[in-house]
């Protein structure tokens, strides 16, 4: 909370939400049975003249290498509303992997020395 300003992030399945049939309905309708939630909600101030939305999010399972390229970050499924702040996860993944690679390839190498040498 900076500057006394929330951001309110949810996930619903499309079947629970379509019966509501709008964000506005399905506020009150839905999220609303949480009484501290919709405590948060009639007291506060939207500061967008509407929610911003995504949709239909696909939670399977991803391919963690596809072409030779190493998936990191919101690629390799890890999205926003669920984690936290992704570009700063995304850098940091990309971080560790680099790490891990230049490793992987300092082994190899030394591998490679061990069996020449042998």
């Amino acid at each position: 909370m900076e500057n006394d300003i929330i951001n309110i992030c949810y996930l619903a399945k499309y079947e629970s939400f379509k019966k509501e049939k709008d964000i506005s309905n399905f506020q009150s309708n839905v999220l609303n049975k949480n009484p501290k939630l919709k405590a948060v909600f009639d007291n506060s101030e939207l500061l967008f003249e509407k929610p911003l939305t995504i949709s239909q999010i696909s939670f399977e399972t991803k391919k963690q290498v596809e072409n030779h390229i190493l998936m990191l970050g919101d690629t390799a499924g890890l999205i926003h509303p669920l984690c936290g702040n992704g570009m700063a996860m995304a850098i940091h993944s990309a971080k560790i992997a680099s790490k891990c690679t230049i490793d992987f390839f300092k082994w190899k190498n030394q591998s490679k020395r061990f069996r020449e040498t042998v």
